[in-house]
């Protein structure tokens, strides 16, 4: 797939754990990502995504894009509604 169609702009917001973790992603994901769409990848580092994805849907102001959150919370968030599919559609 050629880059133009992915090509964009603005910034995409994630939450990371930090340290060689988020390290390794920034190399492997963020900029090849940024490289081929030029959007703007902005880490956010905490050590729980959780508590905080929690509070910002309650507060109807969701500041992440994406959140790495531990398998076992998934379930009760998503039965919550907090999540939002993800369009795979624009590389299609």
């Amino acid at each position: 797939m050629g880059t133009g169609k992915l090509a964009g702009s603005g910034e995409v917001v994630v939450f990371s754990w930090g340290g060689s973790f988020t390290d390794g992603v920034r190399r492997d994901v963020y900029e090849p990502f940024k490289k081929a769409t030029r959007i703007n990848v902005v880490d956010v580092v905490a050590d729980l995504a959780e508590p905080q994805v929690k509070a910002m849907h309650e507060a109807g102001r969701v500041d992440w894009d994406i959140a790495y959150v531990a398998p076992m919370n998934y379930p009760e968030m998503h039965e919550a509604g907090i999540f939002v599919p993800i369009d795979y559609g624009l590389g299609k």
